[in-house]
């Protein structure tokens, strides 16, 4: 009987030891989690930051083309185009 009950002790302080390893590893993954959220969070904003840059710098361009024609054919005097 008594062996019995040292086995049984036995068992659960390897179950005690176990459950605190698995507390661990879960606030291990916890933490890993967390970092890769914001990390995802973080990739997020700087690409639509960049594709906000990038649309902004191709409609420069065009915005300047059309302000450039727009500016000729105003700045020419009449009796020269007829």
């Amino acid at each position: 009987m008594k062996l019995f009950l040292n086995d049984l002790d036995d068992l659960h302080q390897w179950d005690f030891m176990r459950i605190q390893q698995m507390v661990k590893e879960i606030e291990r993954l916890r933490v890993l989690l967390t970092t890769t959220n914001q990390q995802r969070e973080s990739w997020k904003v700087r690409a639509l930051m960049a594709e906000a840059q990038f649309l902004e710098a191709t409609a420069k361009p065009a915005t300047r083309e059309v302000a450039l024609r727009m500016s000729v054919t105003s700045g020419m005097p009449r009796s020269s185009a007829i």
